[in-house]
């Protein structure tokens, strides 16, 4: 059984911490279990975007101003 885990932090080209901590979180997960299927949805401007570890979605802004893509994001996951 595979559990499924979204981080979905408000990310942006200027603050970090709450994806930082989100990233942080799903590394504490996955070292500890391996049955976890984690998705990021970032802003493509974020500084998450071109280094999460994780797989990621990423969208045209953060997500708070991303509804579209990410209740598609949410429905497809």
């Amino acid at each position: 059984v595979m559990n499924r885990l979204m981080f979905v932090p408000a990310s942006g080209p200027k603050g970090t911490g709450e994806y930082f901590r989100s990233l942080n979180i799903a590394k504490i997960l996955t070292a500890n279990r391996n049955d976890l299927d984690i998705l990021f949805l970032l802003s493509r401007d974020s500084a998450g975007a071109s280094h999460c570890p994780f797989p990621k979605i990423l969208l045209p802004d953060t997500p708070t101003f991303s509804q579209a893509e990410v209740a598609a994001a949410l429905e497809s996951f």
